[in-house]
């Protein structure tokens, strides 16, 4: 039986606040279902759907911590920093996904998204972690 969890949750993943490390566990449990419907045989036309949730949930994800850093008044370069982060994440998975599916190489996603997960939880959650209270 193949591996079923392509990103397990760690203490190490833990923000230390209530709502983003549910969210991150959402965000995780959605990439792990593509990475499961792809190892079991599921094209990468066929995952349209998770992909949109996928994208659906990054987005209302990015805007809750824009929210909770809005209201713990985060300046507002960088909370700028962290809108274009939100766009350039969107723009780059639209393009991975293209290509994804141009090439029928579903792996290109879970590639792509376990790196980005990899850079959110460490390098963007440093920057915001001093803005935080818990």
């Amino acid at each position: 039986m193949p591996n079923l969890l392509f990103i397990k949750w760690s203490e190490e993943d833990h923000f230390d606040h209530p709502i983003i490390d549910e969210q991150h566990r959402g965000l995780i449990a959605t990439i792990n279902s593509l990475y499961y419907f792809i190892q079991n045989g599921w094209s990468i036309s066929d995952l349209r759907h998770t992909i949109l949730m996928l994208e659906q949930y990054v987005i209302f994800h990015l805007k809750t911590e824009e929210s909770i850093l809005l209201n713990q008044g985060i300046p507002d370069e960088e909370l700028e920093v962290i809108k274009n982060y939100g766009e350039e994440f969107l723009r780059e998975l639209k393009i991975v996904v293209t290509n994804a599916v141009a090439h029928k190489e579903p792996n290109e996603l879970t590639s792509y998204l376990v790196k980005w997960w990899l850079g959110h939880k460490s390098e963007f959650h440093d920057k915001l972690v001093k803005y935080i209270k818990h």
